[in-house]
């Protein structure tokens, strides 16, 4: 990527892709994070430029975001499916 380039960049491993729309964790708090879709730009392999989404800083997560959002899809499931009491 061109160091010129204006603009936010992360790590590849802080986005997420769902069903062909990407994703980053934005942190609002030391425990709440935020699930945010966001446009994609250019990319040197590592890093990636988010062109919409993420405003210069907020704190993104780099690392475990694929944690994150399956821990989003477990909260999702009623824990009483499947079973009988």
């Amino acid at each position: 990527m061109n160091e010129k380039q204006a603009g936010v960049a992360v790590p590849r491993t802080a986005v997420v892709e769902e069903m062909g729309s990407y994703f980053v964790f934005v942190q609002n708090s030391p425990i709440s994070f935020e699930k945010r879709s966001v446009v994609l730009g250019a990319t040197d392999g590592n890093l990636v430029k988010i062109d919409k989404g993420v405003h210069e800083g907020e704190r993104v997560v780099t690392k475990g975001a694929v944690i994150l959002k399956l821990s989003q899809g477990a909260a999702a499931l009623d824990p009483h499916a499947g079973h009988v009491h």
